[in-house]
This record gives C-alpha cells, structure tokens and sequence, in this order.
C-alpha cells in the first residue's frame, strides 16, 4: 500500500525555506528521527538541543 499524501504538504507558520549542506548518514538520522520527514527530524533535533542548553 502507497503511504505518500497526495496535495500541498503542511505549510509552517512563520517559516523560513533553507538549504542545508549535510553527509547522507546524518540525513538518514534526521529523517529516521522525523518518522520519514528529514525536515521535521531537524526542526525536533534543534528544540530538543535548545531545551536542553537551556536547563
């Protein structure tokens, strides 16, 4: 069965476009991360880090 989503993808308030130099294994992470979406699996990696650096 085909998972993918047909239509817009899910747009973020107050959002910025970036493009980001990184090796394929730390892409891989990150995408594992974000249950598939390397975009997320960044956006979770960077909050947590921040939440973290802040305690």
């Amino acid at each position: 069965m085909d998972t993918k989503k047909i239509g817009k993808p899910k747009t973020i308030e107050d959002a910025k476009r970036v493009n980001i130099y990184i090796s394929k294994k730390a892409h891989e992470k990150a995408k594992k991360i974000g249950g598939g979406n390397f975009s997320a699996g960044v956006t979770k990696l960077i909050n947590e880090y921040a939440n973290k650096a802040n305690t």
